[in-house]
């Protein structure tokens, strides 16, 4: 995208430059804006009158005003630095968890992931270490070995996808292609494929369903009108509701 650089009201170009598809927010106080995400971080402070990355933080939250650089740091808390770089740093108490989005354990009973509508993360229980902290998830898996994989929740522009946790670098990394986001029903997840050519969602759909851990395709069924809504039920099982005029979902 190009992004523009005006005085405002008056709106005189001072400045463009390039920057990838992201989100992108003001700062309480100063010359910046915060941008993200990066390869390689989870957000950047920009300055657009130099058209330059000014500083990249591992995690999303910084913000600046008065000469002074808020971020959150991996442990969860907050740091604050100063114009002649001193450092505070401060620990936020633990509250508890609320409106859980998306857990799961390993099938050993191992490994843990947990997200509420701001975070996710995963821990191993054997050595009660946190193993990652992630974007928050509404649907997660976990392999015996750890292996996490979560369709994270969209912000803004940038897609939700596949991630899994890079056990080097505690990070999550995205998967290596772009997938519909799935409902997740115990082991298997659900995608709808539109059937009709405008390409839409309101009707007219095969539904598949593939296995969490392998992804190998367990079954389809196409629905012609509306779109069944998914209500979870118990384990694998669930409960489709659809419309009256709607026919039965016929075999593929």
């Amino acid at each position: 995208y190009t992004m523009c650089y005006t005085t405002f009201p008056g709106g005189q170009n001072l400045k463009k430059f390039q920057l990838p598809p992201g989100w992108l927010q003001s700062v309480a106080g100063g010359p910046y804006l915060l941008y993200g995400p990066l390869a390689n971080a989870g957000s950047a402070l920009i300055e657009p009158g130099a058209a330059k990355v000014d500083d990249e933080f591992e995690e999303e939250t910084a913000d600046f005003r008065g000469g002074e650089l808020a971020v959150e740091n991996p442990k969860g808390g907050i740091e604050v630095e100063d114009s002649k770089s001193n450092v505070q740093s401060m620990t936020l108490p633990v509250t508890p968890l609320t409106s859980i989005e998306a857990s799961a354990f390993s099938p050993n009973g191992r490994y843990l992931a947990v997200s509420d509508r701001a975070r996710g993360a995963e821990w191993d229980l054997t050595t009660d270490q946190r193993m990652a902290v992630t974007p928050p998830f509404r649907s997660v898996t976990i392999d015996d070995k750890g292996k996490l994989q979560a369709a994270l929740i969209p912000h803004e522009l940038n897609p939700s996808g596949y991630p899994a946790i890079d056990k080097l670098m505690h990070k999550y990394v995205p998967g290596q292609s772009p997938l519909e986001d799935p409902w997740q029903l115990g082991t298997a997840r659900v995608r709808f494929k539109p059937l009709s050519y405008q390409g839409g969602f309101s009707g007219d759909v095969r539904m598949d369903a593939y296995d969490a851990q392998s992804e190998a395709h367990l079954w389809s069924r196409t629905f012609i009108g509306w779109v069944p809504q998914i209500v979870d039920a118990d384990g694998d099982k669930s409960v489709l509701t659809t419309g009256a005029r709607i026919g039965a979902g016929g075999e593929s």
